[in-house]
């Protein structure tokens, strides 16, 4: 599923791209993506894209587009082309898994999903998504002192991590790559772990996400942007997806266990 690195790579791919264009028109292959009445959006200025979350916020003169990828959602502009292409020639080159087509006024917004868990719904507001969040990891508001008052759960600290009403856009990736940067264990109690360990879970928080974000992400089934661009924080990968490999820090055995239903990558040796 994108995280937070690959969702702000898509909304800065798109940002660059279609600010101020105008909706024209909606196509609806699968209405369990895209379940409202099209109309309602047609006529509509993209006045402002950001990310909240794992979720894409197209903000529109009367409210707001709401994007969640889920598990292998893409979504992305095309130019359209020059008059003298056939356009629906054009599309048929993304006709694979393309469940929602907007048509703006030079380019086509497309939504491909594999296996359709993801969602496009129009709001009026966002108070319902600020109310499910917590904050977002890279802003001010998320402080060490903000990590260690949620800390005091008795939760596992990677099931506590995931939680996205606690913290906003970390995902299962990531998660593993910034317990073993701290050398937790993803299994320890939030509430045992040491105000030091807590400094350093807060800090691989930040620079994980910074250098995924500014390598545009990471592509590990099915994520792309812009189309098919894959990211490129694959190879930085320091435990997840390394199972029985080498751990890069003691030499240990990489194993895979379960937490809170996620496959989850460790080093038993130096994660405690």
């Amino acid at each position: 599923m994108p995280e937070l690195p690959e969702v702000e790579t898509v909304v800065q791919n798109l940002k660059s791209k279609i600010l101020g264009q105008k909706i024209i028109g909606v196509g609806v292959l699968c209405t369990k993506i895209f379940d409202l009445v099209p109309a309602c959006v047609i006529g509509e200025i993209i006045l402002d894209i950001t990310r909240r979350g794992k979720y894409i916020i197209i903000k529109l003169n009367t409210g707001y587009l709401v994007i969640h990828l889920r598990m292998t959602g893409k979504f992305f502009a095309v130019s359209k082309p020059v008059p003298e292409i056939n356009q629906a020639k054009l599309l048929t080159n993304y006709a694979k898994h393309l469940h929602v087509i907007i048509e703006l006024q030079d380019y086509f917004l497309l939504f491909q999903d594999q296996r359709k868990f993801g969602k496009i719904n129009f709001y009026e507001n966002l108070d319902w998504l600020e109310n499910k969040l917590g904050p977002e990891p890279l802003l001010a508001d998320f402080t060490q002192s903000y990590l260690a008052t949620i800390f005091k759960s008795n939760k596992q600290v990677k099931a506590l991590l995931l939680d996205q009403s606690k913290i906003a856009g970390l995902g299962n990736i990531y998660v593993d790559e910034l317990l073993w940067q701290a050398g937790v264990h993803p299994a320890t109690l939030a509430s045992k772990i040491s105000p030091a360990k807590t400094n350093l879970i807060y800090l691989a928080i930040r620079e994980i996400l910074q250098k995924a974000i500014s390598l545009q992400g990471t592509t590990f089934l099915s994520y792309a942007f812009d189309g098919d661009k894959p990211g490129n924080y694959l190879n930085h990968l320091k435990v997840f997806n390394r199972t029985n490999q080498s751990c890069l820090r003691c030499g240990g055995v990489i194993t895979k266990i379960k937490i809170a239903q996620r496959g989850t990558h460790v080093c038993e040796f130096c994660q405690r």
